[in-house]
């Protein structure tokens, strides 16, 4: 028998190797190009359903302190509003893996229906998340335990989002300092 702490081990390495085959998976075309349309976006939507939903909300939270108009999609409104009025200089990134959201797939085809760009960060190119974006991320899902990895999806999303608040240079890191500044004077953080 493997023991608790054999077990924490194997998952721990079959962890690294999802983050390792992850970013063999990159290119930087790939990366430079989907940067670019971050940057430029002048709002960016992000959704993830079930266990996805943390890379998608990690995403925004760190996305958003440095693009303010970063919107994570709870889809409490529906598909027909939690959209309405995109644009050709907005971004939708999407975190779908089998079985695939409906919802994820249905906002992404929304979104690139009315102009904007679509990221998907998925299992497969062929999903049908990958088949709507004009941008595809592909990681490995199944680790060693239950439930599916999601560190390939949050790695993908630390990327983005690092090489996004690079690009858009001090501004962000302004904007980074002041929400900083503004979350220790809100007396929510302890000494």
């Amino acid at each position: 028998m493997e023991g608790v702490l054999g077990f924490a081990a194997k998952l721990v390495d079959a962890e690294a190797e999802i983050q390792r085959q992850t970013l063999a998976n990159l290119t930087e075309l790939q990366l430079k190009a989907a940067v670019k349309d971050l940057v430029a976006a002048d709002r960016v939507f992000v959704a993830g359903r079930r266990s996805l939903f943390a890379a998608a909300s990690s995403l925004t939270y760190s996305l958003s302190k440095a693009k303010p108009n970063t919107f994570l999609l709870d889809i409490g409104g529906g598909l027909n509003t939690e959209l309405d009025g995109l644009s050709a200089k907005d971004v939708f990134v999407g975190f779908s893996f089998h079985p695939y959201s409906r919802i994820t797939a249905g906002l992404a085809e929304r979104a690139r229906a009315q102009g904007a760009k679509v990221i998907a960060v998925t299992d497969s190119p062929d999903s049908p998340i990958g088949r709507t974006a004009h941008h595809v991320f592909i990681t490995l899902v199944h680790g060693y335990g239950f439930p599916d990895s999601i560190s390939g999806a949050q790695t993908i999303g630390n990327i983005l989002v690092g090489l996004t608040v690079s690009q858009m240079g001090q501004q962000a890191l302004e904007r980074i300092s002041a929400n900083e500044a503004q979350i220790r004077s809100s007396g929510e953080l302890m000494s």
